[in-house]
């Protein structure tokens, strides 16, 4: 793939953000992916000598050849997506915060695309481990039947809601009681890079 060395790089995906060759790329050099996971274009920079890590690959993605350094989102503003199902483990962990970001939590909305059936009454919420309480971040309780879509949590955010690197975000069984469901969890917030 040929570089651009004056404007930035576009590419279609996560995935071929990642067929760059480490080796080859300057620091600094801007690729903006139009789909960034949510459907949503995201900017990144090739940041030379990086030791960061992200299993989810929103915020800081390895090249597969030539890993000199690594792409760090450089977003100002972000959704981070993370799916759920209805027997997701309490307490899953869903992102780690990289070295050198700080993540300043604004928003929590989950995305229902399988209904969650059963008791009325199961709960699922997002926190951290500095929350002050769990589904901290944002919750929901009990759906309709037939209920699909997109849906707004309430959200109880603790006095702290930027995390600093090695913070998590954590999935969260408040109440069990759905035997079905699934979805993802939309969480908004700001980037800070230090």
């Amino acid at each position: 793939m040929t570089i651009n060395l004056v404007s930035p790089s576009l590419v279609g995906t996560i995935a071929d953000l990642k067929t760059f060759n480490g080796a080859q790329l300057f620091n600094q050099h801007v690729a903006i992916v139009s789909d960034g996971g949510n459907g949503v274009a995201k900017r990144f920079r090739f940041v030379v000598g990086l030791a960061s890590t992200d299993a989810t690959e929103q915020l800081v993605v390895a090249p597969t050849a030539g890993a000199t350094g690594k792409w760090l989102c450089c977003d100002d503003t972000i959704a981070l997506k993370f799916s759920w199902a209805f027997n997701t483990p309490n307490n899953t962990t869903l992102i780690t915060i990289p070295t050198g970001m700080r993540f300043h939590v604004t928003r929590v909305v989950p995305e229902i695309v399988v209904t969650p059936g059963g008791a009325d009454t199961g709960s699922l919420g997002v926190d951290s481990n500095v929350s002050l309480n769990p589904g901290g971040l944002g919750s929901f309780t009990g759906f309709l039947a037939g209920f699909d879509g997109v849906m707004g949590a309430e959200i109880n955010l603790p006095k702290r809601t930027t995390l600093i690197a090695g913070d998590v975000l954590r999935h969260n069984l408040l109440v069990a009681g759905f035997t079905s469901g699934s979805g993802f969890w939309h969480i908004v917030g700001s980037l800070i890079q230090l």
